[in-house]
């Protein structure tokens, strides 16, 4: 499948002494993860992480599903933490796969806070998007 072409070119990459870059680690991850390779997938994020390689919305948004779905809702809370350390930004598709993890650990209470959260957020982004157009006519 796919996802075997990925490590395969991440993996023949290395061999020839090239460093694959964020992207390349990126795109690899994602497709493990849809192509239902959660362990790789996760392993390609660790592998990333010790490497200092930076992480990015997309890629955290995948190991982070790729925890929710196989029942790891602790490192996906884990990895949830971390982007808000290191600043990454969440987006929608974050908030969903950690709230599932959440429901998966019974933790409907931390599962509230990141819905009004997120709610918030886009919530302003909403309106923050109103104002710049809001003297425009049409």
């Amino acid at each position: 499948g796919e996802w075997e072409k990925a490590l395969q070119l991440v993996s023949v990459m290395v061999q020839r002494s090239v460093q694959p870059d964020a992207s390349t680690l990126c795109a690899a991850v994602s497709v493990c993860e849809k192509g239902l390779r959660r362990e790789i997938a996760l392993e390609l994020t660790l592998v990333m992480m010790r490497s200092k390689i930076k992480c990015d919305t997309m890629t955290y948004n995948a190991v982070i599903s790729a925890c929710e779905r196989g029942g790891r809702w602790q490192q996906a809370l884990q990895f949830f933490s971390e982007m808000g350390q290191i600043r990454v930004q969440s987006d929608s598709s974050t908030s969903s796969a950690v709230i599932s993890a959440c429901e998966q650990g019974a933790l409907e209470k931390e599962s509230l806070q990141i819905f009004s959260d997120t709610s918030h957020v886009s919530l302003r982004n909403m309106v923050v998007s109103s104002d710049k157009f809001s003297g425009l006519s049409m």
